[in-house]
């Protein structure tokens, strides 16, 4: 790789005209800015280079200069989870439909390698790809496959095309997907840029950024998932990693123009956050898989600590946007079919020999529902008598279906403490009352 003194010489020289245009479309694009909310921060000089989420809501993040992947749960509890190995690093990440982590890198012995992470955040080493550069952006494929890009990054030679692996993790068998000169440079002596980096599947297509290139492709795939025709579908856009919407909309992270935009299906591109948000050296985004969480989108950056803006480097930061539209959910196997959402009555009792972990956990458990209250219509506690200790919870939740109003509460610090017996979820109907403004007959 690089160094930064290279690389930043090499972005004024060599790829201005690709940022310069960025910059120019960025700034004439205006939009309502979203609320966005700052999570963590670590000081100046830290690189968060990726981001997944888990079915539980558990960030996983990637910071490069440590060679750490952090967890972050959904309470807010952040943990020093897994280590690359000495002389190793990992690069993308992603999580498959049984919540088990993945990570693209390179092993101590500098192979360009798919990993494995158990429970415990121990990598193990799925598959190595030797003849890949640069391992970087994955996704999933409904029937399971993971697809990892090599993006070339700091390499001359062979950077002609762009491949996309497919690699089984039950096999770990390696194949070659796609190749094709879109993917690749333009400009094969651009060292300091990546080509293909991002991918993300969404209904049989593959949407994938070329930050060298600055351009946004997508890959049509026939009945049987293989690859079809690679189209342009919008030029401009220096991007890194990012989120898919639920109507094939593109959250892209723009990285050296520090900001957010919004890539819509009819090709239009708008400013979402810019830097007065915190998005110096925005990387990855991913949207939230939680009940009531769908439309928050998290968003890594690293600060500008890799090419660094006029204004100086910052705290690389987690931040949570606040947008108009939840994100699209694709795991491994059948299509996923989003039902209509409704309203339960949850209920809970509390079990009696652990009320006192209500003390102890009751910040964290204020903090999941305020995370979650898009999805929360009441929530409180019901008491045996007025003056007594509370036995029972109680929500009207919004959610798919009584699995998932379930799984809200199992998921929450006090439902993984054991502190719930006796869950329960019924389908409710609102019929009349103040807050519905009237009456539904």
């Amino acid at each position: 790789m690089p160094d930064r003194k290279s690389v930043s010489n090499y972005h004024v020289k060599h790829t201005a005209k690709s940022v310069f245009l960025a910059l120019f479309l960025f700034a004439n694009l205006v939009s309502a800015k979203p609320e966005v909310e700052e999570l963590i921060h670590r000081p100046p000089g830290a690189f968060y280079e990726s981001v997944a989420m888990d079915s539980k809501g558990a960030l996983y993040l990637n910071e490069r200069q440590t060679h750490t992947v952090f967890r972050v749960r959904a309470y807010g509890l952040i943990e020093d989870w897994a280590h690359a190995p000495v002389g190793g690093a990992f690069a993308g990440l992603a999580i498959d439909a049984r919540d088990r982590v993945f990570a693209t890198g390179i092993t101590d012995q500098g192979v360009q390698a798919i990993f494995l992470f158990d429970p415990e955040g121990e990598a193990s080493i799925l598959a190595e790809i030797p003849q890949a550069r640069f391992l970087n952006g994955a996704t999933f494929l409904p029937d399971g496959r993971l697809l990892a890009v090599d993006s070339k990054l700091g390499a001359i030679d062979g950077t002609e095309t762009g491949e996309i692996y497919a690699i089984d993790p039950e096999t770990a068998e390696v194949e070659l997907y796609f190749k094709d000169p879109l993917l690749g440079k333009a400009n094969r002596e651009n060292r300091a840029y990546p080509a293909v980096n991002g991918i993300k599947y969404f209904e049989h297509r593959l949407f994938l950024t070329n930050s060298e290139r600055a351009q946004v492709t997508s890959l049509a795939l026939n009945e049987d998932l293989s690859p079809k025709e690679l189209t342009v579908i919008a030029n401009g856009v220096v991007g890194d990693d990012f989120a898919v919407a639920e109507d094939g909309s593109l959250y892209i992270t723009t990285h050296p123009v520090n900001s957010l935009v919004r890539l819509s299906p009819d090709g239009k591109v708008v400013t979402v956050a810019d830097k007065t948000d915190g998005m110096v050296g925005a990387t990855a985004a991913i949207f939230g898989r939680t009940l009531g969480d769908e439309s928050s989108l998290y968003v890594v950056t690293n600060g500008g600590s890799y090419i660094p803006p006029e204004s100086g480097v910052e705290t690389a930061k987690v931040l949570r946007v606040r947008v108009q539209e939840r994100g699209y959910q694709a795991f491994p196997g059948p299509l996923p079919t989003r039902p209509s959402w409704q309203l339960f009555v949850v209920t809970a009792d509390t079990v009696a020999d652990k009320a006192h972990l209500r003390r102890e956990l009751g910040p964290k458990y204020a903090h999941y529902l305020e995370k979650h209250y898009r999805a929360i219509m009441i929530a409180g506690q019901v008491f045996e008598h007025v003056g007594g200790e509370p036995t029972t919870r109680l929500y009207l939740l919004e959610a798919p279906n009584a699995e998932a109003a379930v799984s809200f509460l199992e998921a929450s610090p006090y439902g993984e403490a054991g502190m719930y017996e006796n869950i329960s979820a019924r389908p409710f109907r609102s019929m009349i009352g103040r807050w519905m403004q009237g009456v539904a007959w």
